[in-house]
């Protein structure tokens, strides 16, 4: 959500720079001859589009194998483009290619230090991945970037729970609770958190309230159990 958020203030959110007035009719016929002009002109090819316009048809599709197909167009006739690399990242995530989403958000970082998402990112691959101290230290990074990143401070929360810091794990779903208090999802993994401390009224009241904004946990398989997945 954050990604798209950012996408969608950077490229839709266009402040218009006059009033508009009514066009006169010799601007009418003007327009009505480009329209025609335009109509009657071949069709670009794929092969014509620019960098950027591969780039937006990768924001605005909505399956992921385009998303992909897109973003490598935009990377290659601009290689230096960091949001191609960070959004052809989060399509090659979806589809649980993790090495190629790592490399992505590794380019990502290297063309743009400062980015926070593309630390998250990286974070979440290297989560999936295992490696819970580059991880770590990747949502630590997009924290000191960007203090009021709720996902930074939820997933490095769900880091310390992993590694048996508990307190540590609160104090980062408070913090994530504060900047987006109407996210479902962190008051349920505070939840199982404040549970696994032994404060069963405290994770019941938020358990409450993830169900009251909408959360249902999501279950996943692990050798034949159905398990709440709990992130």
């Amino acid at each position: 959500m954050e990604a798209m958020g950012r996408l969608r203030d950077r490229f839709l959110s266009v402040r218009l720079k006059a009033v508009l007035h009514p066009a006169s009719a010799s601007v009418k016929r003007a327009a009505t001859k480009q329209k025609a002009a335009a109509q009657a002109a071949p069709a670009v090819e794929e092969k014509e589009l620019t960098a950027q316009q591969w780039f937006e048809r990768g924001v605005a599709a909505t399956d992921v194998d385009e998303e992909l197909r897109f973003y490598t167009n935009a990377i290659r006739l601009k290689p230096d483009s960091a949001s191609a690399y960070y959004n052809r990242g989060l399509a090659l995530y979806e589809k649980a290619m993790v090495k190629g989403a790592q490399r992505d958000f590794s380019q990502a970082i290297r063309l743009h230090p400062d980015d926070a998402d593309a630390y998250v990112g990286r974070g979440l691959v290297k989560r999936a991945k295992g490696e819970l101290e580059g991880a770590l230290q990747d949502f630590t990074r997009a924290i000191r970037l960007k203090p009021d990143l709720a996902l930074a401070y939820n997933n490095r929360a769900a880091i310390r729970y992993s590694k048996g810091d508990l307190e540590g794990a609160l104090q980062d779903y408070d913090e994530a609770v504060r900047i987006e208090p109407g996210l479902a999802a962190i008051y349920y993994n505070r939840g199982l958190t404040r549970r696994a401390k032994g404060d069963v009224e405290d994770a019941q009241q938020d358990h409450d309230e993830a169900v009251r904004l909408g959360y249902k946990p999501k279950r996943v398989t692990c050798r034949g159990k159905s398990l709440p997945s709990g992130s």
